[in-house]
Parts: C-alpha cells; sequence; structure tokens
C-alpha cells in the first residue's frame, strides 16, 4: 500500500503528488569563477558558455600565470622517450616526436575540465597501471624537475587538475581495480582510478553503499573525491570523508611510497598522515590506493519537498528534521525563488514545478531507513509534527520511485539550468543562521551599483539567488547575468569573498581551491597557518614539482 500523507497549511489542502519528469543528466555543483590578482594569478575571466579559441574547446580562454615558473624543467622528447620505456607507447599521450597527427585531440580530454571552462597546456598526458608505476615516474620528475599535475576523473571545477604552462598530466583512469571488501566489518579497499559509481554497484549486492554521493558518480573517481575532500547531497548523513577514510596509498614527490591502507577502525599510532592528503588537491603527495567505510545500504527512501516562507521557518524544519527523522534525515537541500524561476525561464530540460504555488523558499528533506517499517514509522511522525504548525506553506511527498526521482530531478537541475548562460556562481559555508545572510547583502550591493532592479526587474542582472546543502551549510550563490559583464564581476569579487570570511564563512565549501581561489586563501586563514601549510608543502615536496600554482599563493622553494 502506497503511504499517502496530506500537510495542510491554512486549512489548504497541498498538493499529494508531482507530474512525470525524465530523467535528466545534470551538473549539481556550480562553476567557481576567480578574479585576477595583480600580485598573484593573473586569471582572466570569461562569462558564458561561447567556444572560443583555435580549438574551440574552453569557452574561457587559458589560464595563465605572470610566468612560468623557471625552476621547472621543460618537458623534452627524452623525457617522453623515457616515460614511453615504463610505461608503453600506449599509456603516453603526447604531441612530441613521432606522435600520430590526432595525438592533439587525445590530450584535449586531459587538459579540458568538466565544465569545459579551463583549457590546459599540457603536451603529455601519462596513464599508469600500478603504484609502482606512479612510483618510477615520480622518481624520474623529481631528478629532473618536470612538473606534475595529477588527475582523477577530471570532474573538478576549479581547475584543479589542469596543467598551466607544460607540466605532465598523470592520470590514474587505468588504476581501477577493488583490491579487498571485507562484507562483514564493511570496509573495501581499491586502486585511486576507480569510479565511485562502479564502486557503488559492487558494494550493492554487499548490502553497502559508498559513503558519499555526487552527481558526477558516473565519472569521478575516488582518489580525486579524496583529494579534494568531496562532500555531496549526503553529507549530512556520511560526514566528511576525514571520518570514513581509513588509510591512503601515496606516492611522494620523490616517488617515495607511503604504504598506510589499514582497515583497523582504530590505530593511534603515531601521526595520522592520511589526513594531511586528504583535500591536498595532489599538491602533497599522489593518492593511488584508497581504504574507506562503507555505509549500509538503504533501499527505503522518500522524499518530500516543502514551500517555505522564510529562512527563520527553514532553520526551524531543519532543527524539527534533525530530532524527528534522527538517523533516518539523510538530505536536506535549499533552494530559492529567484533560483527556481530562473531555472523554469532558462532550462531546456524537462523540469516541472515541485509545487503548484511559488514561495520564498524551497527545502528538499529526503528520509530513508534500511527497513520499511522503521521508514513508515520515521515519515509518520515527521508528517504529524508538521502538520498544524505554519512552518511550511506547501508541500509533497514521494510516493514511489518515480517521484522520489522527479523530486531530486528539479534540485539537481538547478545549477546547470542556471549556468547554461552567463552566470557566476560562488561556494561557500555558513553557520545555519548565516546561510542565506550573503545573498540579500549581494542583491544590495548590486542594486546599489545600478546592475540589479530585483528579479525580472530590468538591469544586466537577471537574478542573485542562493541554493545548497542547508543541513550542512554548504550554499552555492549564483548571480544569474543577461550577458556577459566583467563589470558586474569587479563588484561582487572579492567583496564575496571578503565579506564570507568577516562574517565567519568559508570561501571553500566542497569544491577546493584549484587555481581560481589561490588569490584569496589569505582571507581564509591566517598568515601562521599558510607558513605552516607552506611548511608541509616543502617537507614533502622540496621542488614544488606536484601540482603547482595551486592552493597555496605563489612562493618559490629554493632548491640547490
Amino acid at each position: 500500500m502506497l503511504l499517502r500523507h496530506t500537510l495542510r497549511a491554512g486549512g489548504r489542502r497541498l498538493p499529494p503528488s508531482l507530474a512525470p519528469v525524465r530523467a535528466l543528466s545534470t551538473l549539481t555543483a556550480s562553476a567557481i569563477r576567480g578574479r585576477p590578482s595583480a600580485s598573484l594569478l593573473a586569471l582572466p575571466r570569461i562569462l558564458g558558455l561561447t567556444l572560443s579559441g583555435p580549438s574551440a574547446v574552453a569557452p574561457r580562454a587559458s589560464f595563465s600565470q605572470n610566468a612560468r615558473d623557471p625552476v621547472y624543467k621543460p618537458l623534452a622528447i627524452e623525457d617522453v622517450q623515457h616515460f614511453r620505456t615504463l610505461l608503453g607507447p600506449h599509456d603516453v599521450i603526447t604531441t612530441f616526436g613521432d606522435a600520430p597527427q590526432d595525438a592533439g585531440d587525445a590530450l584535449t580530454s586531459f587538459n579540458t575540465d568538466w565544465t569545459r571552462h579551463f583549457r590546459g597546456q599540457s603536451q603529455c598526458a601519462l596513464r599508469p597501471r600500478t603504484t609502482e608505476q606512479v612510483a618510477q615516474i615520480m622518481q624520474y620528475c623529481h631528478q629532473q624537475r618536470l612538473a606534475v599535475v595529477p588527475q582523477g576523473g577530471n570532474t573538478g571545477l576549479n581547475g584543479g587538475g589542469i596543467a598551466l604552462f607544460d607540466e605532465v598530466v598523470l592520470s590514474l583512469g587505468k588504476m581501477d581495480q577493488v583490491r579487498t571488501f571485507d562484507p562483514v566489518a564493511g570496509t573495501l579497499v581499491c586502486d585511486a582510478g576507480c569510479i565511485l559509481q562502479t564502486l557503488d554497484a559492487y558494494l550493492e549486492p554487499h548490502g553497502y553503499t559508498m559513503p558519499l554521493d555526487l552527481a558526477a558518480k558516473g565519472s569521478c573517481q575516488i582518489g580525486g573525491n579524496v583529494s579534494t575532500n568531496a562532500g555531496g547531497v549526503h553529507f549530512i548523513r556520511h560526514g566528511s570523508l576525514h571520518g570514513n577514510v581509513l588509510g591512503l596509498e601515496v606516492v611522494l614527490a620523490d616517488g617515495t611510497v607511503l604504504h598506510n591502507l589499514t582497515t583497523l577502525a582504530k590505530d593511534n599510532t603515531g601521526y595520522d598522515l592520511k589526513h594531511l592528503f586528504i583535500g591536498a588537491e595532489g599538491t602533497l603527495g599522489i593518492v593511488t590506493g584508497v581504504a574507506i567505510k562503507s555505509a549500509p545500504l538503504r533501499r527505503n527512501k522518500r522524499v518530500a519537498v516543502l514551500g517555505v516562507s522564510s529562512m527563520e521557518k527553514a532553520q526551524q524544519i531543519l532543527a524539527l528534521s534533525r530530532t524527528s527523522l534522527a538517523e533516518c534525515l539523510s538530505a536536506f537541500e535549499l533552494w530559492d525563488d529567484e533560483c527556481m524561476e530562473t531555472l523554469m525561464e532558462r532550462t531546456r530540460l524537462p523540469v516541472k514545478r515541485p509545487l503548484a504555488d511559488r514561495h520564498p523558499f524551497y527545502l528538499l528533506v529526503e528520509i530513508s531507513s534500511t527497513e520499511e517499517s522503521h521508514l513508515t514509522e520515521r515519515v509518520g511522525v515527521y508528517v504529524n509534527s508538521l502538520v498544524g504548525t505554519d512552518l511550511a506553506t506547501d508541500g509533497v511527498l514521494s510516493q514511489d520511485q518515480s517521484q522520489f526521482r522527479d523530486l531530486w530531478n528539479v534540485r539537481e537541475a538547478l545549477p546547470m539550468g542556471i549556468l547554461g548562460q552567463a552566470c557566476l556562481t560562488y561556494d561557500l559555508t555558513f553557520t545555519p543562521d548565516q546561510f542565506y545572510s550573503v545573498v540579500p547583502v549581494l542583491r544590495e550591493r548590486l542594486t546599489q551599483a545600478g546592475l540589479y532592479q530585483g528579479y525580472q526587474g530590468g538591469g544586466i542582472v537577471q537574478a542573485v539567488g542562493g541554493m545548497g546543502h542547508f543541513g550542512d551549510g554548504n550554499i552555492h550563490v549564483a548571480v544569474a547575468l543577461r550577458e556577459q559583464s566583467r563589470e558586474v564581476a569587479n563588484v561582487v569579487e572579492p567583496f564575496v569573498y571578503e565579506w564570507t570570511a568577516e562574517n565567519g564563512g568559508s570561501i571553500s565549501a566542497e569544491h577546493g581551491l584549484g587555481l581560481l581561489k589561490v588569490p584569496y586563501l589569505r582571507l581564509a586563514k591566517p598568515e601562521p597557518m599558510i607558513q605552516v601549510m607552506r611548511q608541509m608543502k616543502a617537507a614533502l615536496d622540496p621542488l614544488g614539482i606536484l601540482n603547482p600554482y595551486k592552493v597555496l599563493p605563489p612562493s618559490r622553494v629554493q632548491h640547490t
């Protein structure tokens, strides 16, 4: 029997179901754009999605620093020949020497990020198949002072996996084997190149799932997830990868291999080094193997979308959801009216409104359990806690898998629908009480600059909205433009980062720093902390050859 509940607000019956919406292939994370800095990285901004340049690959031009750091040796044919000796000719993609005419096209996938906003300049991509081969490559590159960019599924949004100059791209995609799985402990050990969705499919027959869920799971690799400390929509249930990764196998800049693929739940022998590499974006070492705790698979799920009149009520619903749903709460998403309306106007995707009327805010709440009876009980308690209150103005609860997907498709369509035209987006974190506060601040700033006159009120800015993972404080702020505009970017940046830092937020929630946010690290961290980071980098990578120009502001390490 289908579970049916009716929420009531002001005596009005709420819609019990949704019209079907076909499955979408969407981008759930917003693309982050940085601003050029005279003293740091000079990162030109190109807005919109018009292809440009001789290769017609990147809508943004190639990113460039003031100058290539001369400490690194330029790639030569002798280096390519050595790599071919190590890996064989088929796993060295290059335009050097007797390379085939289509070699440049083959390199395009390694030089272009998922958003197609970045174009790298690497002339050589390597595809090792074993940790030993990665170690041999790094030993040689360390000896020759060749810069290396580790690359996973290339689904990043900040340019962290793209070669800025002639760095060698080291792709982990051929390292894609599950090494061991313990069905009793639920611990998985695998190569870094394993695709997240493939690991989920491997675990499902055993009754487990991976402790993170991303829209890019069909392409992203677990090594890249670890290296960026990826979050995703189920962060509220699983928490950070810092709490789920048990051990790592890492190759250092000089080829040294750190073998630490422990599956022990407790190990207090010395410093827990794995945490250095989680979220380091490949600047301290190359993750080649991952030991991780999988989570029990919850096959029984419901999702509700609620219309809410204010952020205060959204906060109350979040608090109520945490207590009444407890361990069954697996996602808590929020988006505002301007995001919803911009999506409906811009998108060509077959998305329909989840609720009949417009609302200032929308909440998506996912509820899951391993047992149907337990889920039914929890959903009943949750719905009853909302009935008779004025917290939700409207609401709908999925009754089957089709409606479950339909509701999720609306949330997942938001970023791509809005980013389909010119748009600035920012990945930020705040406490729940500050979650949305940056949006009205930006609206006021753009209004005073004469660029925004309210939603659809004229001006070059069409909308200023917010969406994101309300359950963990991660908001994606979107400034939708009617046309490309550097003026708007200059009004918003670096102000949005400065305001975020001054109000206790983080300028990067789940997308890392990559290339784009390097100029703003000093807004987020005090100088003593940055100095400690530099010391860690110098200790593990004294030549600075691992993913140069990323994460830390430029400060060349002298080496004799």
